[in-house]
């Protein structure tokens, strides 16, 4: 609907304005009196609720959207507001590195929300910016409340920017993970089958991107612009320097692992976190553990440890 929408009225429409205006009478009223949206990045997939919010980052895919379903089944009074991708809307580039990146949604968060307590959460890759979201948080003197990791391993950063391994580590991780494919394949073919189809799509784009042919679906954005987001995302990750987190970190792990991993409990995460790491398992497999039938029981274990930090604080200024 945005996509068709923008293409007919030659407008962009920021994505805050499908969840404000969920409807076509609501979005025809709204282009009569013209547009306007408050933030760039805040999204507010679930904007009301007395408790203090949940603020979510995207992942690699850029988008809010995917988070509507476990939106659905948080408690009423649970506010959860996304973070969209900069660089999202067509306007802008993402900044060369995950700390200019968390900058610019810091100042809308606490324009947002400027007393806290914050819980800040991040999808997969997006849990990079929602660390350094939360450390940024912290230098100025601002209460976390929640730093919360969906199912994002600390090794496949090595994965996710491509960044070069030598030939010794190649070889000695080429069983180990050939070892696990198998195992997978006979614990959940369907599902190994479909990760290992996506990944092989995936990569193909990835070669003939290089090769420099163009991938447009014919939508806004096209897929080929969507890609060069994400690879300039996947630079800036590549830079990024952790600094160890003073505090503890919340842990949704699934229970499937369509991939191997070293450490499939904690997920890399001990050295760099000075607190206790609190691991919660999830139904589903990376991939699907926030949508349709899993979304319920993932919302319900979010739910339990948003109210858990909040330990009687109330939001005191939004």
């Amino acid at each position: 609907m945005m996509f068709k929408i923008e293409k007919h009225f030659k407008i962009k429409l920021p994505l805050s304005v499908l969840f404000a205006n969920s409807n076509i009478a609501a979005l025809a009223k709204l282009l009569e009196g013209g547009l306007g949206s408050e933030y760039k990045y805040l999204v507010p997939i679930k904007p009301l609720g007395n408790k203090p919010p949940l603020y979510l980052v995207h992942g690699l895919g850029l988008e809010v959207m995917v988070f509507k379903d476990i939106a659905k089944y948080l408690e009423d009074d649970q506010a959860l507001i996304g973070i969209q991708a900069m660089g999202l809307s067509g306007n802008e580039d993402p900044h060369s590195s995950i700390e200019e990146i968390a900058k610019e949604y810091l100042q809308e968060l606490v324009r947002h929300n400027p007393s806290g307590p914050y819980h800040i959460a991040g999808f997969s890759a997006g849990f990079i910016l929602a660390y350094e979201l939360a450390q940024q948080l912290k230098a100025k003197g601002k209460q976390v409340a929640s730093l919360i990791n969906f199912d994002f391993a600390l090794e496949t950063v090595v994965h996710q920017t491509q960044v070069k391994r030598s030939l010794f580590k190649k070889i000695t991780e080429f069983l180990p993970r050939q070892r696990h494919v198998i195992k997978s394949f006979f614990a959940f073919p369907l599902i190994e089958w479909k990760y290992q189809e996506t990944y092989f799509k995936l990569s193909a784009i990835g070669f003939f991107r290089k090769l420099g042919f163009r991938i447009d679906d014919g939508d806004s954005p096209s897929m080929n612009e969507m890609f060069r987001i994400i690879d300039l995302y996947r630079v800036a990750l590549s830079h990024y320097r952790f600094n160890v987190y003073d505090g503890d970190m919340e842990l949704l792990v699934s229970r499937i692992k369509t991939y191997y991993l070293k450490d499939p409990v904690s997920l890399g995460w001990k050295p760099l976190v000075k607190g206790k790491i609190k691991i919660h398992p999830v139904d589903g497999q990376h991939d699907d553990m926030i949508l349709d039938a899993n979304a319920e029981g993932f919302a319900k274990a979010l739910q339990v440890i948003l109210t858990n930090n909040n330990q009687g604080n109330e939001l005191q200024s939004e």
